[in-house]
């Protein structure tokens, strides 16, 4: 997920747990954050509800990432204040259209000439 964003343009910072998610706020104050639900020590619930006592937290657009498909994990997402929710895997075009719906940016497609053929 890092490399597709980062591919596209967008500057981005990784956690390895939730207590870094909410650490690295104090140094940075993004747009979006990708909160994966499981992850070690602090889990992605908790660090959203952290997350969302600070002041970059009640207006940053927080996208809850989940290879659960069912819908109390869902449900503990957005009860503890995510705005969206995705389940994984997922399509490059269904992160970015969430992304650019709710922070307006624009992309701009590029055709890149593919491979040419001996003719």
């Amino acid at each position: 997920m890092s490399q597709m964003l980062a591919a596209v343009g967008y500057h981005i910072r990784e956690a390895s747990d939730g207590a870094e998610a909410v650490a690295s706020l104090a140094a940075w104050s993004p747009h979006a954050i990708l909160m994966d639900m499981r992850m070690p020590k602090v889990g992605g619930a908790e660090a959203i509800r952290q997350i969302r006592a600070t002041p970059v937290g009640k207006t940053v657009f927080i996208l809850a990432v989940s290879a659960s498909v069912f819908a109390d994990s869902q449900q503990e997402a957005f009860a503890a204040g995510a705005d969206d929710f995705l389940s994984k895997p997922f399509r490059e075009a269904d992160l970015l259209e969430r992304l650019r719906a709710r922070l307006g940016v624009e992309y701009i497609f590029v055709d890149v000439p593919g491979p040419r053929t001996p003719e």
